[in-house]
């Protein structure tokens, strides 16, 4: 295809408006697209992958008329540099992938003849680097240390450190991205697609206050089974293989994102996850109601197991017992479950809803099983089919009495 030209600005053009009708005044964003730039991968070594714009996006970014204004969730040039000098200085360096992506995108953009508009700014880049160090540090330390129960607190500061960082993306970054947005004006824009689907979540529901989006487009990871089997043959060829080989392997391997023109079912389940594990590393609940047990399925990190179990219904088994059923809320979501309670005997089980298995619960059915004494209730659950059981504990809800809140080390 051809570069396109600038379109001349005409000379009836209306006057600039002023900058409070601009404010009063709702912007339109003609189509918005959630992507996924970046893959972090654990085997055979912890690496984050640049992924490749679908080519579906992109030929829709080509088709847009000179001088459209794109927002693009990176910083500019100048900012780059600027940013990585001062990182530099610090002996840091801070560079996950995604700029290899965004590199690409503003290829487009430069050669029809668009307007980049960068809806990132230095001080959000600089949090995104305080948490990626944060958590780079912790890792560092959790492979040298030399005892379990240093590893135990390790891995909850890593936890942590994590929750903050999802809750800070999720909601500050979030609104710095709107704020942006409605400053700058785009009418077409290119985010991560936590924020994307965010976003359309809430033009569906009417939630959007000082822009719309009219229409979502979402990319999709690419198809991995032939990376796999690529990398497969060059493991087997090179055991040896360096972090740097294995990295070029991976650039050959993956081919572009995947294009979802029309998605359906959009499910804004990260904002909920990341607020529901925040509350329950800082105050020990996920809800605001009052349930009949609270408890964790975590012994061993208890703030990312919270659940808050709510009985909905009662009904005598005829021998002094009673079935149980209701939902059980917890850091991925909502549940629902049935159960059983005879004498000290406590058994349930559980199916998490299409939002929490989108934030990693389990598919399958979870099958908990426990002894009351008194207030307190204790036991293992299984997933079914699994056969290998892990331990929980729940006891009576009592208001303004935190449990499982994560304290600071």
């Amino acid at each position: 295809m051809g570069v396109k030209t600038k379109a001349a600005v005409p000379t009836n053009a209306p006057a600039a408006k002023t900058e409070e009708a601009q404010k009063q005044e709702t912007v339109v964003v003609n189509k918005m697209y959630g992507v996924i730039y970046a893959c972090p991968i654990t085997s055979p070594f912890s690496l984050t992958i640049p992924l490749k714009p679908s080519i579906g996006m992109l030929r829709e970014i080509e088709a847009l008329p000179s001088g459209t204004r794109v927002g693009i969730e990176t910083l500019s040039p100048k900012d780059c540099t600027e940013c990585d000098a001062a990182l530099s200085k610090m002996g840091l360096h801070w560079d996950p992938g995604e700029r290899k992506y965004w590199g690409r995108v503003r290829t487009i953009i430069d050669m029809f003849g668009l307007v980049p508009v960068y809806l990132d700014t230095p001080a959000q880049y600089a949090e995104h680097v305080r948490f990626g160090r944060a958590r780079y540090r912790l890792m560092t330390m959790r492979t040298k240390s030399r005892s379990t129960e240093q590893a135990r607190k390790l891995d909850a500061k890593i936890y942590r450190t994590d929750v903050e960082s999802m809750f800070y993306f999720a909601f500050r970054r979030h609104a710095a991205l709107i704020e942006r947005i409605i400053a700058e004006r785009p009418q077409v824009v290119i985010l991560a697609i936590g924020h994307g689907d965010a976003i359309w979540t809430d033009q569906q529901e009417k939630k959007l206050k000082g822009f719309g989006v009219k229409d979502y487009s979402q990319e999709d990871l690419p198809d991995l089974s032939e990376m796999r089997q690529r990398l497969e043959v060059a493991l087997i060829s090179q055991p040896r293989m360096t972090e740097d080989e294995f990295s070029l392997h991976l650039a050959e391997a993956l081919g572009e994102n995947r294009f979802v023109a029309y998605p359906e079912g959009v499910l804004d389940s990260a904002r909920e996850s990341a607020r529901r594990r925040h509350r329950a590393i800082t105050e020990g609940r996920v809800t605001d109601g009052t349930p009949s047990y609270i408890g964790t399925w975590s012994m061993g990190m208890p703030a990312k197991g919270v659940f808050e179990m709510f009985i909905g219904a009662r009904e005598p088994d005829g021998d002094g017992g009673e079935y149980i059923r209701g939902i059980i809320e917890d850091t991925l979501g909502t549940a629902a479950f049935s159960g059983h309670l005879s004498g000290t005997l406590v058994s349930f089980s559980k199916r998490y809803d299409k939002l929490a298995v989108e934030q990693g619960g389990a598919r399958a059915r979870i099958i908990y099983q426990g002894t009351r004494k008194e207030k307190k209730v204790e036991g293992e659950f299984m997933m079914e089919g699994s056969g290998r059981a892990h331990a929980f504990e729940m006891q009576e809800f009592e208001p303004n009495k935190s449990l499982y809140a994560m304290k600071r080390t």
